[in-house]
């Protein structure tokens, strides 16, 4: 339907423009969108106005089929982005799982080459127990970090590897 606002109406600023566009929109909406362009128009006499009616007809039909390929392109599009953002999550994901693993062995060696305890006096010792302790609080934290992060990421990818055995079993 040709609706009422449709043209620019500040280039139809007196009632004759306005009773004109309402003559032309009884014209364009007169038949049924889904009826071939060949019968718009019947129901006028004047051929121009028939012919109108038809052109209108076709050229809006055709806009019709242009628009829903349209919509079917972009809803390709949105697959095709959907599934480019899901197969780069689960690269990032193997990633990270693999940076977790390569900490995850950081952290074990570092707990078997503990330097062994030496015997020093004084101010020296209170420099290596303040780095020692400096040191074990680094580790301990890099330590809350992996089990909090690499634990979350090692249950995403879980979740990832079951959805592909449903989905090769099914």
């Amino acid at each position: 339907m040709v609706s009422e606002d449709y043209p620019d109406l500040s280039l139809m600023e007196h009632t004759n423009g306005l009773v004109s566009y309402a003559q032309f929109r009884d014209i364009a909406n007169v038949t049924d969108m889904d009826s071939p362009y060949q019968t718009a128009g019947t129901s006028f006499s004047e051929t121009a106005t028939r012919s109108t009616a038809k052109r209108l007809r076709r050229t809006r039909q055709h806009l019709g089929s242009y628009r829903h390929d349209l919509l079917i392109a972009m809803r390709v599009v949105n697959n095709v982005e959907r599934e480019m953002m899901r197969a780069e999550w689960e690269n990032w994901l193997l990633d990270e799982n693999t940076r977790c693993k390569r900490v995850q062995v950081m952290l074990r060696e570092n707990r078997t080459n503990l330097p062994p305890s030496r015997k020093v006096k004084g101010v020296e010792q209170q420099v290596i127990d303040a780095k020692e302790r400096e040191r074990h609080g680094r580790m301990d934290e890099l330590r809350r970090w992996q089990e909090e992060y690499c634990s979350s990421c090692k249950a995403e990818q879980e979740v990832i590897n079951e959805g592909r055995k449903h989905l090769a079993s099914g």
